[in-house]
């Protein structure tokens, strides 16, 4: 199921994306690059500017999208790698 994120599961959605970005991303960013991500990504205001949505099976969130400028642009795009490559990250592309 996709849906709308709100400030409530703003927890969840740091959750998964630093767990995918340590696992998958960060090798490829320089120390300050990296940092620079994480206080984005832990700033709730930024978070709030952002419309993020969610792919969850039953409760577990696995993915997420998150844009701004009305769609144009595409600050976070995240499935969790146990999901990667069965098109979670398709249909979240395909909802904004």
């Amino acid at each position: 199921m996709i849906k709308k994120i709100t400030s409530n599961e703003f927890n969840n959605v740091k959750e998964l994306v630093k767990k995918v970005f340590d696992s998958s991303v960060a090798k490829d960013y320089s120390d300050d690059g990296k940092e620079e991500f994480y206080r984005f990504v832990n700033d709730n205001e930024k978070l709030s500017g952002l419309d993020i949505w969610g792919y969850y099976i039953e409760d577990r969130l696995i993915g997420v999208i998150g844009t701004r400028d009305e769609i144009s642009h595409i600050s976070l795009f995240f499935v969790d790698n146990e999901f990667q490559r069965h098109s979670f990250g398709k249909k979240l592309l395909q909802t904004v």
